[in-house]
């Protein structure tokens, strides 16, 4: 019997990075999705039921799993109410915008016992794979720097985007520095210390457009970087050991698909 799923949201991530994959299991089905935006559901899923509140879907007793991909603001209140209602719960990254609200919704998915889990895909992009594979075997020898970047060349600013606006984790760190975040913390753990530099590089944002992150470990260090005015991006990965380097230039292939 398939897993039934349902999604808040369809948006970029739920209609992109979601619905498609889970389509593409035979062991899920996507039985429904919240959207103001019917025609644009079935015009992809015309199968798929659309409702129109969050507690319309949560009332489905058919539904296992509920897939968060909403505005950042939402996630914790959306989390808590499905988890309360005994959905299993995969959130979009950020996961909350608070490490409070993180810790709280963790405790209560144990007290229910349901499955809570932050979707971090870019774990599974082609460079980052080899990234860690250089990594694990050793071929760079003693690591001394690891630097990854997320830039790109957005000089005008959208206010109509959410992520762009002057509200609770918006901007390009809780965005794409969730993607370099996850994926430093994957391969190193916790730091022992952090340094960041955050700011607005273009002229009416609201919400930072720019992060430079310096994560102090032991015996190495990492830079984590992202910025709105790079016209030409130097390499999205950067590792120099006492064995070698490696450079790799060009967003991950499946990127473009």
């Amino acid at each position: 019997m398939a897993i039934q799923a349902g999604i808040i949201g369809y948006g970029l991530s739920g209609s992109v990075f979601h619905a498609p994959i889970l389509c593409s299991v035979p062991d899920y089905n996507v039985h429904t999705i919240v959207s103001s935006d019917p025609s644009k559901v079935h015009k992809d899923l015309p199968d798929t039921s659309v409702v129109d509140s969050v507690d319309e879907l949560l009332a489905i007793p058919e539904i296992d799993v509920v897939i968060i991909t909403s505005p950042n603001t939402t996630h914790h209140e959306y989390t808590r109410l499905a988890i309360e209602a005994g959905k299993h719960v995969v959130v979009e990254k950020p996961f909350t915008v608070t490490s409070a609200e993180a810790d709280e919704l963790i405790q209560l998915a144990r007290e229910r016992n349901v499955l809570l889990t932050v979707y971090q895909n870019r774990r599974w992009d082609n460079d980052f794979l080899t990234v860690r594979n250089l990594l694990e075997t050793g071929a760079l020898g003693k690591l001394s720097i690891y630097q990854s970047q997320f830039s790109r060349y957005r000089p005008q600013v959208n206010a109509e985007r959410w992520r762009e606006q002057g509200l609770p984790g918006s901007g390009v760190l809780f965005d794409l520095g969730s993607h370099l975040i996850d994926q430093a913390l994957y391969l190193f753990g916790l730091p022992q210390s952090i340094w960041a530099d955050l700011q607005t590089e273009r002229q009416g944002a609201e919400a930072h457009d720019y992060f430079h992150l310096v994560m102090r470990y032991a015996s190495h260090r990492v830079v984590l970087h992202s910025g709105s005015l790079v016209r030409q991006v130097g390499p999205k990965f950067e590792l120099h050991g006492d064995k070698g380097s490696f450079l790799k230039y060009g967003m991950d292939l499946r990127k473009g698909n």
